[in-house]
This record gives structure tokens, C-alpha cells and sequence, in this order.
């Protein structure tokens, strides 16, 4: 097999050039649009005149039609208008998609993907069947390469006499056809379409080149791709019509955006009996997340192809997804035909994707009566298990042909992993601010009134920490007025009383504190003097305190004064009793205290 020399070492750079036309991923001046069948062709022309355009070419998509646009007129704002005709189903621009293969070192690797997939023990049962068409939508072919020209694909119904026989709008496609130039040659000026149609079905022993996976196979070359290696919409539309319409079994496209287009899911869709072939893309993204089209359409006749190198890792470069991404191929280093009349060494999706084109037709040769859904079925039952592809793709393998033939067409069991778990919340900002102190007060003794009643009840009410919240408190008794308690929690946060201890003859002050949950101590408030008596005062034990609750003040007063006490302070709250009865008094009934004594009482104020 001759081997690459300089002279065509430049047309090797061709297949570099996979970018997509600079900032703008569509054609200028160019929307493909789809009326409803309730619109004639008048209402369609009406339409169109309203924002001054006109059909440039009708499309074989039921009621699609590429429109020109005048120039200078902005395509996206031309489609959102369509988008609200009521006459229109939908308007997309005409989409730019690239190629997705890459060239390597020419003077390095053999064919070392066949081995791989298990080609050869699969030719043992079958080399293919020229009966077997698969379309391979690109930059076109390499027509008389000795590789490709002896499975060329031959329109059956069709002579070169400059007559459209068959009827299919095409004069003289005895070969597929031309949708750039719009003509019956679709011969390869780039070089990658050639490359990625012997992957699938060069002819195989016969002493020449490097074999395709299928050797016997129909292949239809449709060139869908400039010199550039760029596609428009309106070209894959009239490529996948086109091969549908001819009876092709696969349609191999290395090829993909990054938009989801309407028209060419429409055109995919209107061929259910065909099995779609695509590449994952080149750009090492996780296709689930940043979807890759075609390959992202959710079709039950597409298969979508990572590639791997020939260590079964996945290679740097290739897109993959358990989700959106079916299985992988080999895709590093793939030796193929090339222009002109050569071989070449190349890497990418685009060289993954045409092997399992290739293993599909081996498998509609050996099992015809298989559905497009069930050639799918086949290839992914039959792959190789590889650990590394367990999660990345959705069957977690590579492609094996020779099990492929024998595989199961039952549904294929997909493996997504759980996605990760979120980030954890960033940490709160550190609270640094201590709480607001409670507002405290004594329902048992009037601060500065001396009192023989050595125990002092005493509630609080208010503390409150915007950042963590209130977490307890701590508090203390003492002569002084100033003191703080320590940082001990003495209770929790929804304790709001306490009494006192009996406490001896002298002025007391209660300190309480404030926690908060992040530790901060507030500067503590106080409540006093409580001024605490001598039992033996020389006042004598002439007033047993009676039992005033449910009274009046008025009734009260009488009965305390009668009793030898007074009527003390009066505290009024909101309560179920009736209200101006009392409902708490301080000290209690039955209590001997000296004649004079005031007693402290709190009145209801009724209901809220």
C-alpha cells in the first residue's frame, strides 16, 4: 500500500479546517421555514411579502420552503416575526454545521480499529451485501478512488441521458448527488467525506488500500458539505430526504452544532425506517450538558458515537454523555482512503461514527427483516463492556461487531450515574454581634419598697439575636447594681421567670445575660433594688392576709383595710377573667404580715 508522500501532505491540512464560519452559524439572508397546511400558496406569499421576503426553492419536507430575505435584513429578527405568523408552523435560520475529523501524523498507525471492533471475526459471517445502501452525508467522494468506486451506489432507476427517469426532481443521479452545487456530481473537494465513506465500506479483499468494516455495501455519496467542510441546513435536509427516498438503511452524518434545528429534526423524523448514524462532536464536552446536534434529537433512529483509542480510554477530545451519547468506537489514528487516491491517517468522531455505519450494514445484510430500532438495539446489546465507559456512555462500551451480529434487539439497558450532589452552601458570615438584653421586672416587689418577703419573683421579656438567634441566659443575685453575670447558661432560651432564693435582710439586685447561638454574651441588664426586711420589725403581725382574687379594688381595698393591710400597687393585664376583677395578689392569702402591710395586686383587663 503506497504511503503518503510531501506533495500530499497539504491536502492533508484540508481536514483541519472544521471551525464554523466565523461569529454567524447560519447563512446570511436565509430561513427555512414550514407553513400549515391551511395555507395556500397566496396566504404564503402574503406572509412572506409582509416582511419582504420570497421563497428561493421549496424543500422535500412536506410544506417547508427556504426563503431569501432582502439584504441587509436581520435573519433573527425575520424569524422571530415568522414564529408569530399565524400561517407559519416554525422558521429556523439555515444553520451552518461542521465536520468532525481531524488529521493526524500520515506516516503513523495502521488499521488497528478493525481488530479492535472484531471486524474480521465478524466477516467470517458476513462481508455485506451491495443490496444493503448506506448514505453517507458529507463533503462527497473520492468517485473513482480504487477503495470506493467498486461499492459505489448506483441509482437502479436512472441513465446518464439528461432525463430525470426516476421522477425524483434529480437529472442524471446514477451516483447521489450534489446539494451544494445542485447537480448529479458529488465528488469531494475536501477530503473528509472520502475518508469517512471507505471507513465504512471500502472494498475489502481485493489486494488494494485498507478495508472498510463493510466490504460489500451500496455506498450513496451525498455531498451536504462545502470545500470548507461547512453544511447548511437546507443541504442536510434535501441529503436525509433524499437517501430516505432511495431506500437507503443507514445515513451515516460526521458532522454537528450546537443548535437544535427544526428542519433537520423534522427531516430525521420523516424517515422512521432509516437508521441515523452521528458523531458526539470533537470538543471533550459532556454532551448532556451542552447537547450536541443531531445527536441530541430524542429519535428512536439515531445512534450517537464517542470514540475511544486503542487502549479502550476514551480519547481527549470526544464528547460523550450517559444521557445523549449511545456508545463508543475507535476514533484515534484511523487509517482511510483519501484524495486523491491515497490514505490517510485521521482521528475524531467523524472516524468513530462511519465503523458503526458499517457494523449496521453488516447486521441489515446478515438480519434484513431488523427495524431501524432494532439495528440500534443490536449495536449497543453487542458492545464491549469497558469500566472506563461505564457512565460516560450510555451502554458503557465499544463497539463489537461480531457480537453485534448475534446481539439482542431488546431495548438496551442505558446506566445514567445520579448526578452530583450540590455544592455545599457557602459558610454564614461569623456573628460576631452580641445579643439585645430582655426587659426585666419584679411581679412580687416594688423596686425601693422595702418588704419582709424574702423571695422575689421576677419575669423578662425581649431578648432577640438577628444573626443566630437566642440560645439561654445567665443570671445572679447581689448587693451590687453593676454586676455582671458569668458566661455559665444558667437557663435556656424560652425561659422568661424566676424566684429568688430566700434571701436575708438587706438590697439585692437581679443581673441577667444574654447567649447567643454563636457564643457572643451580651452586657447584661438589672433589675432593683429589692429591699428585703426584717421579719422583727416593730410592726406587729396584725394583718393575715386575705384572699382578694375575683374581687373589685373597691371591694378589695375595704376588705384589706378591715383585715389591718392596705391595698399596694396595682398591675392590670389581659386575662379570660372578667374584667376590674383581680386575678393575682402579692403576698398570698394566709400570709401573717405586719399591720399596714400593702398588698400587691394585679387586675384584669379583659380580653384582647
Amino acid at each position: 500500500m503506497p504511503r503518503l508522500f510531501a506533495s500530499i501532505f497539504c491536502a492533508l491540512l484540508a481536514l483541519v479546517l472544521v471551525a464554523p464560519a466565523a461569529a454567524q452559524d447560519y447563512v446570511p439572508g436565509e430561513l427555512v421555514v414550514r407553513f400549515k397546511p391551511s395555507a395556500d400558496a397566496q396566504a404564503r406569499a402574503e406572509t412572506l411579502a409582509h416582511r419582504r421576503a420570497a421563497v428561493r426553492s421549496n424543500l422535500p419536507l412536506r410544506n417547508v420552503a427556504l426563503v431569501r430575505l432582502q439584504q441587509g435584513d436581520s435573519v433573527r429578527a425575520a424569524e422571530a416575526a415568522l414564529e408569530r405568523d399565524h400561517d407559519v408552523a416554525w422558521a429556523s435560520p439555515n444553520y451552518l454545521y461542521e465536520t468532525l475529523l481531524t488529521p493526524n501524523d500520515p506516516y503513523f498507525g495502521d488499521a488497528w480499529h478493525l481488530e479492535k471492533i472484531a471486524a474480521p471475526a465478524a466477516w467470517d459471517t458476513t462481508t455485506g451485501s451491495p443490496s444493503v445502501t448506506v448514505a453517507v452525508v458529507d463533503t462527497g467522494f473520492e468517485q473513482t478512488h480504487a477503495d470506493l468506486a467498486p461499492n459505489l451506489w448506483t441509482n437502479p432507476a436512472e441513465v446518464a441521458n439528461g432525463v430525470d427517469d426516476d421522477g425524483n426532481g434529480k437529472i442524471d443521479d446514477l451516483h447521489g448527488w450534489n446539494f451544494v452545487g445542485n447537480n448529479a456530481n458529488p465528488e469531494d473537494d475536501n477530503g473528509h467525506g472520502t475518508h469517512v465513506g471507505a471507513t465504512v465500506g471500502a472494498r475489502g479483499d481485493d489486494g488494494y488500500g485498507v478495508p472498510g468494516v463493510a466490504w460489500n455495501v451500496g455506498l450513496m455519496p451525498l455531498k451536504a458539505a462545502n470545500s470548507q467542510g461547512l453544511f447548511a441546513s437546507t443541504s442536510i435536509i434535501g441529503a436525509f430526504a433524499y437517501a430516505c427516498g432511495e431506500g437507503a438503511r443507514i445515513v451515516n452524518g460526521s458532522f454537528g452544532g450546537t443548535v437544535a434545528d427544526d428542519g433537520v429534526s423534522a427531516a430525521i423524523n420523516g424517515c422512521p425506517g432509516t437508521l441515523f448514524v452521528f458523531a458526539a462532536g470533537n470538543s471533550g464536552a459532556n454532551n448532556d450538558l451542552a447537547p450536541r446536534f443531531p445527536c441530541a434529537y430524542d429519535l428512536a433512529n439515531i445512534i450517537c458515537v464517542a470514540a475511544t483509542d486503542d487502549f479502550d480510554v476514551l480519547a481527549s477530545f470526544s464528547n460523550y454523555g450517559a444521557a445523549s451519547v449511545d456508545l463508543a468506537a475507535p476514533g484515534v489514528d484511523i487509517l482511510s482512503a483519501y484524495p486523491p487516491h491515497d490514505w490517510a491517517w485521521a482521528a475524531g468522531t467523524s472516524a468513530a461514527a462511519p465503523q458503526v455505519a458499517g457494523a449496521a450494514a453488516l447486521l441489515a445484510s446478515h438480519r434484513p427483516a431488523l427495524t431501524a430500532v432494532e439495528l440500534r438495539a443490536a449495536l449497543m446489546n453487542g458492545v464491549d463492556k469497558v469500566a472506563g465507559l461505564n457512565g460516560v456512555v450510555g451502554v458503557g462500551g465499544r463497539l463489537n461487531v461480531q457480537k453485534t451480529l448475534t446481539a439482542p434487539t431488546t431495548p438496551p439497558v442505558v446506566y445514567i450515574p445520579p448526578p452530583p450532589p450540590p455544592p455545599a452552601a457557602p459558610p454564614a458570615p461569623a456573628d460576631t454581634t452580641p445579643p439585645t438584653d430582655p426587659a426585666v421586672a419584679s411581679t412580687s416587689h416594688v423596686t425601693g419598697q422595702r418588704s419582709i418577703d424574702a423571695t422575689v419573683d421576677v419575669t423578662w421579656s425581649g431578648a432577640f439575636d438577628f444573626a443566630s438567634g437566642v440560645d439561654g441566659f445567665s443570671f445572679s443575685w447581689d448587693g451590687s447594681g453593676a454586676s455582671v453575670p458569668d458566661t455559665t447558661k444558667d437557663a435556656e432560651e424560652t425561659a422568661n421567670r424566676l424566684t429568688s432564693a430566700p434571701l436575708a435582710p438587706g438590697t439585692y439586685w437581679f443581673h441577667i445575660r444574654t447567649r447567643d447561638n454563636a457564643g457572643n454574651w451580651s452586657a447584661g441588664t438589672h433589675a432593683g433594688p429589692f429591699v428585703i426586711a426584717p421579719a422583727a420589725l416593730p410592726q406587729p403581725q396584725r394583718c393575715k392576709v386575705p384572699n382578694v382574687r375575683g374581687k373589685t379594688l373597691r371591694v378589695a381595698a375595704g376588705t384589706l383595710r378591715r383585715a389591718g393591710c392596705k391595698l399596694g400597687p396595682v398591675k392590670r393585664v389581659r386575662s379570660r377573667a372578667r374584667k376590674g376583677r383581680i386575678v393575682a395578689q402579692r403576698p398570698p392569702a394566709g400570709r401573717s404580715v405586719g399591720k399596714g402591710t400593702p398588698v400587691v395586686v394585679t387586675i384584669s383587663r379583659g380580653r384582647r
